[in-house]
């Protein structure tokens, strides 16, 4: 059994952060966050923390993921996230380059501990 846990984390965007989102984004798709297997959909498996299965970006209200302009209508992002404690999650977020960037609104993220139906055990 694993001795890892799942957590929903919710990021979303400060007003204006469409530019440094942009201007950050190669920086955070090499991040512990991303790179580190926390995240568990959509990411390769990594080594770092454990396996990956969800995550993706928060689309402002109205907007379906078929939108043409979806991805111009991001509000946030979505982790689905495993490790081994919530601080573990916090340590991760915190050398982000969209938490330390001014992207993701630090006052209202929010780390959840969540059981998941079918976890994928290591």
């Amino acid at each position: 059994m694993s001795t890892k846990n799942y957590f929903v984390v919710t990021l979303i965007d400060l007003p204006g952060s469409v530019e440094a989102r942009k201007k950050h984004s190669a920086a955070h798709y090499q991040s512990p966050l991303v790179s580190g297997n926390i995240i568990r959909i959509g990411i390769e498996k990594s080594s770092t923390m454990s396996a990956s299965e969800v995550a993706g970006l928060l689309l402002q209200p109205g907007t379906l993921t078929t939108d043409a302009d979806a991805a111009e209508k991001v509000q946030g992002s979505l982790v689905i996230a495993q490790a081994e404690s919530v601080d573990k999650v916090w340590e991760v977020l915190k050398v982000d380059p969209y938490w330390t960037q001014g992207v993701w609104d630090q006052e209202k993220t929010t780390v959840v501990p969540v059981i998941v139906a079918k976890p994928k055990l290591e």
